[in-house]
């Protein structure tokens, strides 16, 4: 069937003609081996699950460096809000004018002109 003693005298043959080619061999079969044991103990990448609704709860206040780019009233996170106040409507949008919709107007169908045009 199978013969150990064949196979010992074929390696035995195979290191003394050619014994960097051995060495090579044996590297490789020892690097398989090594690859092996390495995945079985690893097992798999487990996956990190981050809940971004879970509050923080600092174990000490959070300072936060004096800069000149920070204003004083910053907060590190604060509730979202689903609709703007009143007032803030009034302090950040700005509605946009005629030639601003032109232009925009412009943009938009130059666009979809490069797109569509090599279209049939």
């Amino acid at each position: 069937m199978f013969d150990l003693d064949d196979l010992r005298e074929k390696i035995t043959d195979f290191k003394e003609k050619s014994p960097l080619g051995f060495k090579i061999a044996v590297l490789f079969i020892a690097l398989f081996f090594i690859s092996l044991i390495i995945l079985a103990f690893q097992g798999g990448a487990q996956k990190i699950v981050i809940d971004e609704n879970e509050k923080l709860v600092p174990d000490a206040e959070i300072l936060i460096p004096d800069s000149p780019d920070l204003e004083k009233n910053y907060f590190p996170s604060r509730k979202p809000e689903q609709k703007w106040s009143e007032s803030e409507i009034l302090n950040y949008f700005t509605p946009p004018d005629d030639s601003t919709m032109t232009n925009l107007e412009r943009s938009n169908d130059s666009l979809v002109n490069d797109i569509l045009g090599a279209a049939p």
